[in-house]
C-alpha cells in the first residue's frame, strides 16, 4: 500500500509538471507572436517628428533584452527615409539594435550603435540607417536595448528618442536600360534604384562591387518590387516587367564585405519567346522562353547550335529546376550543346533561359520516351522520379 501511494504521488508530481509546462508554453507562444506584439505595442510615428518609447521587458521579438520598443510608420510618399534612435542619458550605457520590417515581417534594415570589438564593445549615443519605403505601406521599427548598468525600464524610456525623416531629397537613383548606376550599399542593408521600363518584356539586372575590396565579397539582386509593394518573380536577376510601371530594384551585399561598398547596377532588355507543346525555337542571343506544356509528360529540351549555349530552367515561382551546358553529344552531335529532361505539368508555365557563346541556336522541345534519346544522367534521374 505504501509503495502504491508513493507511485501515485510521483505520477501526480509528473502530471503537475506537465500541466505547468503546457501553460508556460502557451503563454510564451502568446508573448512571442510578432504580429500581435507589433499591433498591440507599436507607437505611431510621423516623419520629421521625434517620439519617446514605451519599452516592455516582456516584449521579446528579437531575443532577451532589457527592453523592446516598437514604432509604426506609413510614409506619405515613396522615398528613402532615415530611422534614428538616440540615447540622451549622456552616459553611453545603452547598446541598441534596430530592425525595420514590413507587414509580412520581412527585414528591410538592421542597424546598431556598437563600436569597438566583441571583447570591448563601445556604445555610441546614436544609431541610424537608411531604407527606401513605398507610399501608403505600413512599416514597423523594432528597437532592442541592452544595458548592464541600467536595470530600471523607466530610466531607459526617459533617455531614449526615436525619429523618422526623409533622407536627403529622398529620391532613389534612377536606372535606365543599357546604362549603369553606382549605389552605396551597407552591410546588413539593401539599397534600391528606381526603374521604369519603356517596353514590356524581360529584363536582366546585374551587379558588381566596384570598391577596392571587391575580391572580399559579392553583391546580388535582393528583390524587385512594384510601386504597390508587390514582389516580382526574379530568377537570377531576370524579371518580366510592364512598360511605364515604376519598379524598385533592391541590391544587397554578403557578410564578407566591408561596412560600405560601392556597387554598380546595370540592366539590359532580353529577347523573349512564347512556346507550347512539342516545338523548336530559333534564338540568336540571350533569350527567355516562356513555355507551357499541353499535357503531363516527360520532355527533353536540347539544342543544336554553332557555338556553346547553356540552359537554365525555372518553374512559375522562379525556382531553378534544371541546368546544363555541354551534355548533348547523343542528341545533337556536339558536346557543346545541352540536353535536359523534366516532368512537365499541363498548363503550368516554365521559364527556359538560354545563354552562352553562339550566333545561332535551335532549342528543341520533344517528348522523352526513355529510349536513350536524352543523353545526360540528370535526365534519367529526373525521368525516374
Amino acid at each position: 500500500m505504501k509503495k502504491r501511494r508513493t507511485i501515485l504521488i510521483i505520477l501526480g508530481v509528473v502530471a503537475a509538471a506537465l500541466i505547468t509546462a503546457i501553460v508556460v508554453l502557451a503563454c510564451t507562444a502568446q508573448i512571442y507572436d510578432p504580429n500581435k506584439q507589433l499591433k498591440k505595442h507599436a507607437v505611431e510615428i510621423t516623419a520629421g517628428e521625434e517620439a519617446s518609447a514605451k519599452f516592455n521587458s516582456n516584449l521579446e521579438i528579437v531575443g532577451m533584452t532589457a527592453g523592446t520598443a516598437s514604432f509604426r510608420f506609413t510614409p506619405e510618399e515613396s522615398a528613402e527615409y532615415t530611422f534614428r534612435g538616440k540615447d540622451t542619458s549622456g552616459g553611453k550605457t545603452f547598446f541598441m539594435d534596430m530592425y525595420v520590417i514590413d507587414e509580412s515581417l520581412s527585414e528591410l534594415l538592421t542597424a546598431d550603435n556598437y563600436g569597438g570589438d566583441s571583447e570591448s564593445p563601445v556604445a555610441s549615443d546614436v544609431m541610424e540607417g537608411n531604407v527606401f519605403l513605398t507610399k501608403g505601406q505600413l512599416y514597423f521599427a523594432v528597437v532592442d536595448v541592452y544595458s548592464e548598468e541600467v536595470k530600471d525600464i523607466d530610466s531607459i524610456e526617459s533617455a531614449f528618442r526615436f525619429s523618422v525623416s526623409k533622407a536627403g531629397d529622398g529620391a532613389p537613383a534612377e536606372l535606365k536600360t543599357g546604362e549603369k548606376v553606382r549605389l552605396t550599399v551597407k552591410k546588413d542593408q539593401q539599397t534600391c534604384a528606381m526603374f521604369v521600363p519603356e517596353e514590356t518584356g524581360f529584363y536582366d539586372f546585374d551587379t558588381e562591387i566596384v570598391s577596392k575590396d571587391s575580391a572580399s565579397g559579392f553583391s546580388s539582386i535582393y528583390n524587385i518590387t512594384a510601386e504597390d509593394d508587390t514582389d516580382m518573380i526574379v530568377t537570377d536577376g531576370i524579371c518580366s516587367l510592364e512598360a511605364g510601371k515604376t519598379y524598385y530594384v533592391w541590391v544587397g551585399v554578403d557578410e564578407t564585405t566591408k561596412k560600405k561598398s560601392r556597387v554598380e547596377l546595370s540592366c539590359s532588355r532580353m529577347a523573349s519567346e512564347t512556346a507550347s507543346g512539342l516545338c523548336s525555337i530559333d534564338v540568336s542571343g540571350k533569350t527567355v522562353i516562356e513555355y507551357t506544356p499541353e499535357a503531363d509528360m516527360t520532355l527533353m529540351i536540347s539544342s543544336s547550335s554553332d557555338g556553346d549555349p547553356d540552359v537554365v530552367m525555372y518553374d512559375s515561382e522562379g525556382f531553378m529546376l534544371r541546368q546544363d551546358d555541354d551534355s548533348g553529344e547523343a542528341a545533337g552531335g556536339s558536346p557543346k550543346d545541352f540536353a535536359v529532361g523534366f516532368n512537365a505539368e499541363k498548363g503550368k508555365k516554365y521559364r527556359i533561359c538560354i545563354d552562352g557563346e553562339f550566333t545561332h541556336c535551335t532549342v528543341i522541345i520533344q517528348e522523352y520516351k526513355g529510349d536513350g534519346s536524352a543523353p545526360d544522367s540528370d535526365t534519367e534521374e529526373e525521368s525516374s522520379e
